[in-house]
């Protein structure tokens, strides 16, 4: 009897606790600790979006390519004479394409050797 209720509740807590469900939970004190410190708007979805990349990595080139379009915005907000704006740009673009240096670094770390243990090399086809 007591064994039956275990497995039942085991198999209930299976149900519920997902990775997603897990990852909705840490971006939801991500949101509580970003409201806590009095961050604005613009910095609490970029840090979610921060949360949301470790938690979920993409390609390292997309972080790239979002960070260097931010420093292109950030360009061009300082050619129209918009310098806080320019500067929020330029922390958000620098920010990612530090993520993506991390992120590029991360897979080629695991990345399959290019020769087993063997000795033979490891050829995909």
């Amino acid at each position: 009897m007591k064994q039956e209720l275990i497995q039942k509740i085991d198999l209930y807590l299976d149900k519920i606790i997902t990775k997603r469900s897990i990852d909705l939970i840490i971006l939801f004190f991500a949101v509580i600790i970003s409201v806590y410190l009095n961050w604005s708007l613009k910095d609490i979805v970029f840090f979610m979006v921060i949360v949301w990349l470790i938690l979920n990595p993409v390609s390292s080139q997309l972080a790239a390519k979002f960070g260097l379009l931010s420093l292109i915005f950030s360009s061009l907000f300082i050619w129209f004479g918009r310098n806080e704006r320019s500067d929020s740009f330029a922390i958000m673009g620098y920010g990612l394409i530090t993520l993506s240096f991390v992120m590029a670094v991360y897979e080629l770390r695991c990345k399959s050797p290019a020769v087993a243990s063997d000795g033979k090399p490891n050829i995909k086809s």
